[in-house]
């Protein structure tokens, strides 16, 4: 069986446009991964963003609870060494 041009010519391009749709899912499927792992991405990054977030209210919670124990106790301390150069003065004056 002798192939004329024409026969040549239609299964070239069959095998072409075989070709063609076959290398067109295969980006297309791979475009779609790309795209769902880009959105499983950008949600993971969006949770690590809301966690560290989270941490740093925490950390300036910590900070201000920290800044007001400093300051009681740096209150308390000034009482308490008023109280016993008080204490101290008054038990001069006395002898």
């Amino acid at each position: 069986m002798i192939n004329t041009p024409i026969e040549v010519n239609c299964k070239a391009a069959e095998e072409f446009y075989t070709t063609m749709k076959e290398n067109l899912a295969s980006v297309m499927d791979s475009s779609v991964y790309e795209d769902e792992e880009k959105v499983r991405l950008s949600t993971v990054r969006d949770e690590q963003l809301a966690k560290v977030e989270g941490l740093q209210q925490s950390l300036n919670d910590m900070r201000q609870k920290l800044r007001c124990i400093i300051s009681v106790n740096d209150s308390f301390t000034t009482n308490k060494l008023t109280d016993q150069i008080g204490t101290s003065s008054g038990d001069k004056e006395e002898k």
